[in-house]
């Protein structure tokens, strides 16, 4: 069995359920379901006649985390029912061949190999393993971490949807034996800070890399202030108003926006970077 047996056999029967229930709870017809999918309206009759856990079940058979599946579906279905068709096809074959290439490498002994050598791996989300691994390491972090926990995103290029944007499908919390890290780096991960840095990167395209932290004044004092912007927003009513004070703040092109939270929103500090490097310099301001 080949990659592309895979993906025929296993991996897009299964996210064609998922995606035809995703699209269906937001109130699609049938029929727009099958004009999305590129399938007959009779299959997905058929699909949804099962239940989505079918499918997700299907899938966590080959230790394809749940999660994953869920989350990226969802972002898909935004990207359908947005009317951004071009972008759903790319995603959506992007996370295919993604989650053949995994059940390959973890399937096929002959395969392992060169999955090590990482001829079947994202370079951009080796990159991000990697700077989050550096980035985790440093002394203290843990204190700075918010209890809603953190998470760390990176736009490898300038992006156009949260699907452009790599991040932890979980989080980063801080637990009585240290800093857990729970979830996989995926694109479109963490729709929350993913969606923050679009806004950001719309009106200021050098920044790549988003962090979020603990509100803290006296942490923030400690960044040179005429090297780096801080933006000061909320509280908040709701989460509608969170986003439009965003919005409002992005044009500013902050470089920190310090924000009191607001019903239903935990008091969270946000860094905007260039680069992970960038990131790990303002870190090490913080943590002294």
């Amino acid at each position: 069995m080949i990659i592309e047996d895979i993906a025929s056999e296993i991996v897009l029967p299964n996210i064609r359920g998922v995606l035809a229930h995703e699209l269906r709870n937001r109130g699609l017809s049938q029929h727009r379901i099958a004009k999305i999918l590129n399938i007959t309206q009779p299959l997905v009759h058929k699909l949804l006649r099962m239940p989505v856990e079918y499918y997700v079940e299907n899938l966590k058979r080959y230790s394809i985390d749940e999660e994953i599946i869920t989350h990226q579906c969802r972002i898909l279905a935004d990207l359908a029912v947005s009317g951004s068709y071009a972008r759903f096809v790319i995603t959506s074959h992007g996370f295919v061949s993604y989650l053949s290439a995994v059940i390959a490498c973890r399937e096929f002994v002959e395969l392992r190999e060169e999955c090590v050598k990482g001829l079947l791996k994202d370079p951009h989300i080796e990159v991000y393993k990697t700077m989050l691994s550096r980035i985790m390491a440093k002394p203290g972090l843990a204190k700075i971490l918010p209890e809603v926990g953190s998470n760390l995103v990176y736009a490898p290029e300038p992006p156009n949807s949260e699907a452009d944007i790599i991040g932890l499908t979980g989080r980063i919390v801080k637990t009585l034996t240290g800093i857990v890290i729970t979830g996989e780096p995926f694109y479109g991960g963490s729709r929350h800070l993913a969606k923050l840095l679009l806004i950001i990167a719309k009106h200021n395209p050098s920044k790549k890399v988003g962090f979020n932290f603990k509100y803290d004044y006296s942490l923030v004092s400690r960044l040179d202030r005429k090297v780096y912007h801080v933006e000061h927003t909320g509280p908040h009513n709701d989460l509608n108003s969170f986003w439009r004070t965003m919005e409002e703040a992005a044009v500013r092109k902050p470089d920190v926006i310090l924000d009191k939270g607001g019903t239903g929103l935990e008091p969270v500090t946000y860094v905007f970077t260039k680069d992970f490097y960038e990131l790990e310099s303002i870190l090490k301001s913080l943590l002294q």
